[in-house]
This record gives C-alpha cells, sequence and structure tokens, in this order.
C-alpha cells in the first residue's frame, strides 16, 4: 500500500502559457501550493532528480527502500473540443 504517490508529465507539445502556474514552480512553496490543489508531486518528466542524478520519469520506477524496479502508470489524457 504506497503512503502517496507522485506524478510526472511530457512536457513535449504544451503550450507554457496554458499550464497552470502551480505546476512551474518547484520550489519548496511552490510545491507546498503544488501538494494542496493535486494532492501530490508533479514533476516535468524530462527533468533531473537532483539526489539521483536521474529523470524523473526513471526516478519514479526505483522503489527507493530497495532500489527495486517499480510499475508506473501511463494515463493518456486529451483535451476534447467539440
Amino acid at each position: 500500500m504506497p503512503s502517496d504517490w507522485d506524478g510526472c508529465w511530457d512536457s513535449i507539445g504544451v503550450d507554457p502559457e496554458q499550464l497552470d502556474s502551480v505546476l512551474k514552480d518547484l520550489s519548496p512553496a511552490g510545491r507546498r501550493r503544488m501538494k494542496t490543489k493535486y494532492m501530490t508531486d508533479l514533476f516535468p518528466a524530462s527533468i533531473i532528480e537532483q539526489r539521483s542524478g536521474l529523470l524523473f520519469v526513471n526516478y519514479f520506477q526505483v522503489d527507493k527502500a530497495t532500489s527495486e524496479p517499480k510499475g508506473i502508470l501511463l494515463l493518456d489524457l486529451v483535451v476534447w473540443t467539440p
């Protein structure tokens, strides 16, 4: 049973002007706002997690306690316009 969940998102094709400003601020205060709004940390998949040196998409695939590989879910969100 996980105690929380983390997420990362692919920035390819994302218009930064359309992106929620909460997702742009990775400072400690920004992350607190992110957790309040989304109940998680959401990082761009292509940036490096500082302690491990791994891209976030790869960092989230390693169990921190055991260093064993773990699965992740891919959610393909499509904006529908009529």
